[in-house]
């Protein structure tokens, strides 16, 4: 079993967390960053733990932050053994839209970082997902549609190949219309 999507760095005691996922048959575990120093504490986490490894990004709700100016740092992290994937990244209207055009130039400046290294991307997208669909229409790479809670992108997901995430959310009360989304 691999946790593709953790984040550990969160966490006050990773290598408990960690030991405990092993006992249970966790394999694998991908830890995430959402910010610089997010990232960098992702990656010293998986150079500690076999098993391992980290998605590093600057997420949506950074855009408006200084994070956004330091994509040339995340470039370097990228670089690290342990890093395989960029994320993660996206798009959020949830909490307003104020930040949207922020948020798309941090999210082009990341896409063309994973197409320049090769990475596959991890999306985060909340009430965003015209916006979403057009970033990535000329992204060539591995998308994943992390955490999906968006049904209006999964027809363009599914005619690109997109690996698509149906986590916790898809049990929330009032997601009735995710949970229909596949039908």
């Amino acid at each position: 079993m691999i946790d593709t999507h953790a984040h550990l760095d969160g966490c006050e005691e990773p290598g408990e967390l960690l030991a405990r996922a092993v006992a249970a048959g966790v394999t694998r575990v991908v830890t995430v960053g959402t910010g610089i120093d997010s990232c960098r504490r992702a990656l010293a986490i998986a150079e500690a733990n076999p098993g391992v490894s980290a998605a590093l990004g600057i997420d949506p709700h950074r855009a408006a932050t200084v994070d956004a100016g330091r994509v040339s740092e995340l470039r370097a992290l990228l670089e690290h053994p342990r890093a395989v994937a960029v994320g993660e990244t996206g798009l959020d209207g949830h909490h307003g839209r104020e930040t949207l055009r922020e948020q798309r130039a941090l999210f082009d400046a990341q896409l063309a970082l994973a197409d320049e290294l090769g990475r596959p991307v991890v999306i985060h997208s909340r009430e965003a997902s015209e916006e979403t669909a057009a970033a990535l229409a000329s992204f060539p790479g591995t998308v994943v549609l992390h955490c999906f809670s968006e049904p209006a992108l999964l027809a363009p997901a599914l005619e690109r190949g997109y690996y698509v995430s149906f986590a916790g959310n898809v049990t929330y009360p009032r997601a009735e219309e995710l949970r229909r989304a596949d039908t």
